[in-house]
Formats: C-alpha cells, structure tokens, sequence
C-alpha cells in the first residue's frame, strides 16, 4: 500500500509557526478550538473520497485544511470567497490552517470542489459523520447531555430571485432551484439516532407543529416522556378521550419540558443573526443539508470550546475577523 501523504505547509517554517507564536494570542479562539479537537480523525475518512486516496497522483491539499475553511466561513458568515481573502490576510485563520504566514491559502474553487468530492462520492452521509464524530469527541472529553430533548424546525429563504424565477417559467425554463417549495415545517419526531449515539433521553419538547398523535404514541413506545405542546381542542372536548391528554398536561415532564423549549428557538436565532441560516447559500436539497451540517458543527464548536477552555467565541465582530 502506498504511503499516504498531502502537500507541505511553510507551518514550521519562520515565517510559519515562529511568527504565528509571536503574534497569536495563546487565548485566541482559533488556537483553543486546534486544541480541543484532534482533527487527524477526519483525515483517513475524507482522503477515502478523493480518487488518488493521497496515496498516488499530485498530492492534495490536506482535507481538515479545507474543511476548517469551510467551518470558518460559517463562522464569520462570510463567502467561501470572502474566505479565501481573509485566510490570506488573517495570521490567526492561517495558524488555523496550519499553512505558512507566507503561504496562499486553498482557493474557493478548492472548496467548491471539495463539498462536490464529498456529494458525488457519498450525498450528505459524511457531513453527517464528520458531525457525529465532533459529538463523540464532545463526549469523550466530558461533555455532559442533559436528558431534555428540544425540537424545532425553521424556514430558510432559498437562494432564488423569485421576480427572475417567475421569468424563466414564463420562457418556457425549469426552476433554478427544483426542491424550493412553500410549506410549513414538518411534524414527524425522531430520536433513534441520539439514542444510538448513547445519549439518554428522558423527555422531548417541541411546540403545537408537532401535536400529532403519531409523535406522542412513538415517544411512548420508547419510553420517553412528551413535552409536545397540545392543541386547546386535545383538553377542551367534551369527551371520555380527553382525560389522557389532561393527565399529560398536568404532569411535571411536560411543564418543566415547556419551560425550557424556548432555548432551542435562541439558537436557532444566533444560527439565522449570526451565522447566515436565515437563507440558503446553495441550491437543492443535498446542498442546504450540507449547510445545516456546517452550520451546526461550527456552533457546536463554539459551544465546546467555551465549555473546554473557557474561550468564547467573539466572531459577530466582523472587525474581529479582520484584524485577528
């Protein structure tokens, strides 16, 4: 078997690793968040989708170089364009990516064709894991999960010019984007894959978009209490039927379920101010699930460097990312 290898960085060089220790904080997010997660584990997977394997043909960059640029980038919120320059201008991005300060970083069309390597080898599956195993780390170094589960669903606005849309249907064209549709969000509950990972849940509270009987009798069957907030009809008919529903409601799980469902529309709302999931950055399915992936990992970054260092993350100042 051939040896596996990815190009050389200027990282050890002086104008490398000597001046990033000069000039980057010890306490610097980025440099917290290189420490808390061993990237290496990522490496062998994301290598197994490019056609040479690193093992023959040009050497490739190294993949977690890509894939931290792709993090950064959901965490500025910037373009994968916008990206590439500030990697090059940013000494704190560049020890990041472990390149020399005197080095080019990837450019965009690197990432382009990175996510598209991933898709056409594997669809969304290796974001998915890519996700998983930074859970796993979490776990492995202490992290705690409490027993509440909080679910919720948000709409994003899809990377469509509706006035320009409306043209091309009108000239007889396709849709630029074929999985746009107007909807509301879907009501269907699933835990299996926490429960995989061997996080406990006790309870799982979501809001009256997910009062569905189908919800209630699966959470049931797993013995997982349900904190669904119910329809008025449920305990306001007239019926034997509603004594089940009136128990459910006056029952500690579901109040105290209640009470905390508010925290997970807060994230979703520091992913939409902060982190650009208020609208889709590609187009199709596959592509917005690839950035759900992304933009989840980078806030679990944040919250795992936080949690692990005591770092918090300060990149809502756009003049941060300029400077650092």
């Amino acid at each position: 078997m051939a040896k596996v290898r990815c190009k050389e960085t200027g990282m050890n060089s002086f104008f490398g690793n000597f001046l990033y220790e000069q000039k980057v904080s010890p306490n610097h997010f980025l440099r917290k968040l290189d420490e808390v997660i061993d990237w290496d584990r990522f490496t062998a997977k994301l290598l197994s989708h490019y056609k040479g394997k690193g093992e023959i043909g040009q050497a490739p960059y190294n993949p977690i170089t890509i894939l931290k640029m792709l993090l950064i980038s959901y965490l500025w919120n910037v373009s994968e364009r916008m990206i590439e320059v500030l990697a090059n201008d940013s000494l704190s991005i560049g020890f990041f990516l472990g390149i020399g300060a005197d080095e080019k970083a990837p450019d965009h069309s690197t990432l382009t064709l990175f996510k598209n390597r991933l898709i056409n080898n594997a669809g969304v599956v290796t974001y998915e894991e890519l996700f998983d195993e930074i859970i796993r780390m979490a776990q492995e170094k202490g992290a705690k999960f409490g027993k509440l589960q909080v679910v919720d669903s948000v709409h994003l606005v899809a990377d469509v010019n509706v006035g320009k849309d409306r043209q091309r249907q009108n000239d007889g064209k396709g849709l630029r984007d074929k999985d746009v549709t107007w909807g509301v969000k879907g009501d269907k509950i699933v835990v299996d894959k926490d429960l995989s990972k061997g996080i406990e849940v006790g309870t799982v509270a979501a809001d009256k978009g997910y009062d569905d009987g189908e919800n209630h009798y699966y959470l049931s069957q797993k013995g997982i209490n349900s904190a669904i907030r119910l329809n008025n009809y449920r305990t306001e008919k007239k019926d034997e039927n509603k004594k089940g529903w009136v128990k459910l409601k006056e029952s500690s799980e579901y109040q105290e379920g209640l009470k905390e469902r508010y925290k997970v529309e807060r994230k979703f709302g520091e992913a939409k101010k902060w982190h650009g999931f208020d609208r889709c950055r590609y187009v199709g399915f596959v592509r917005h699930a690839i950035q759900s992936y992304l933009t989840f990992m980078a806030l679990n970054l944040k919250r795992l460097a936080k949690l692990l260092t005591g770092v918090s993350f300060r990149g809502e100042s756009r003049a941060y990312s300029m400077s650092s």
